[in-house]
């Protein structure tokens, strides 16, 4: 297991900068925790602290870190909290051989994977198309008397790298290496317990939770929101999808990078992405814990036929009561994030499905 270190300077710069605070009146705390508030959660009912996850380094050089929310009640030492992972998406980026980013932004940093992060946690005043900010995952979890387990991901690997990429990139992605470590940080904490993992999955997210299927902790019951989960079809469209396509083959070097005819390399990609999908998780794995997995036919940001594969499995392979598939069917983009009545919901559905926890 490897040592959590607070970040401290970090976190006093969060709690400093109204820009990125849902309430800057704050009172006497420590560093090393700190109220946190969104737009349903009081800062009085809840706190929060950053860690350095020891060992995993952002491609700019700064620690990775890795969020952790709790109650603010005390824990009943023979009932210790749940925990619940949170997993962030748009976590897909890589550098072009003229020095471009992935869609013109560079995800390939501490920085931008704490705003993410922060974003996904309704703690910055960035607001979605409904006109809604972001953070409803947190509120539903918070109010249900989980700790929630929130890792920045800064390598753009789709939450699949785990220290196999091109040495030639200057860095390792270990996306999916930090999200089994941040479950390990949270669960060894007192008060926590990590025994009937929850994982919610927005957006990119959703292929982190295939990773955890493949490789992971046990996981109890998982919630999945627009996430582009069936990849293959853009290796159909080389000229269409070129930089994507690239970023894909800097994320699965170890697999396809020695492979120097195109078509081939394409083909094996293919195959890598069509096994790192909920498809093959759900109809050759097995995984049958209870799961909501929501998509939208007219999400504005993904192409829905990446999205409805992973649909239609669960929807004809699952017992029907533990999953429950959902088509939003607006031009929003995870839209229950910004919806805690929703959020919480579907929450208490799948709480109602895991077993009663050992006396």
């Amino acid at each position: 297991m490897m040592n959590p270190m607070r970040w401290t300077p970090l976190l006093l710069a969060a709690l400093v900068l109204p820009a990125c605070a849902v309430d800057n009146k704050w009172e006497d705390f420590t560093l090393e925790r700190a109220p946190f508030a969104n737009a349903w959660v009081d800062r009085a009912d809840a706190t929060f602290e950053i860690m350095l996850a020891d060992g995993y380094v952002c491609p700019d050089g700064a620690g990775a870190r890795v969020y952790l929310l709790e109650p603010s009640s005390p824990v009943d030492p023979a009932t210790p909290r749940p925990l619940a992972l949170l997993l962030h998406g748009r976590n897909f980026d890589a550098v072009a051989d003229d020095g471009a980013h992935l869609d013109g932004e560079n995800r390939l940093n501490a920085a931008w994977s704490s705003n993410q992060v922060e974003t996904t946690l309704g703690m910055e005043s960035s607001l979605g198309t409904t006109g809604q900010g972001e953070g409803a995952w947190a509120a539903a979890l918070l109010e249900r008397g989980f700790a929630v387990v929130v890792p920045a991901n800064c390598w753009g690997d789709l939450w699949h790298g785990t220290g196999r990429n091109a040495y030639d990139e200057g860095f390792l992605r270990l996306g999916s290496r930090l999200a089994d470590e941040a479950v390990t940080l949270a669960s060894a904490r007192p008060g926590i317990s990590g025994d009937q993992l929850v994982v919610v999955a927005l957006s990119e997210g959703g292929r982190g939770l295939v990773e955890l299927i493949a490789d992971g902790p046990p996981i109890a019951a998982a919630f999945v929101d627009s996430s582009p989960d069936w990849l293959s079809p853009l290796v159909a469209q080389p000229s269409v999808f070129r930089d994507e396509l690239a970023a894909l083959a800097a994320i699965y070097d170890d697999e396809v990078g020695d492979i120097a005819d195109p078509p081939a390399l394409l083909g094996a990609l293919r195959v890598s992405l069509e096994r790192d999908t909920l498809v093959t998780s759900v109809r050759d794995l097995g995984f049958r814990a209870p799961i909501v997995y929501a998509w939208s036919s007219l999400d504005e940001r993904i192409d829905p036929a990446w999205a409805q594969p992973a649909a239609d499995i669960i929807a004809t392979t699952y017992p029907a009561a533990d999953a429950q598939v959902l088509d939003w069917g607006i031009s929003d983009h995870a839209p229950s994030n910004r919806d805690p009545v929703e959020a919480g919901a579907r929450l208490d559905w799948l709480l109602g499905r895991l077993p009663a926890p050992a006396p």
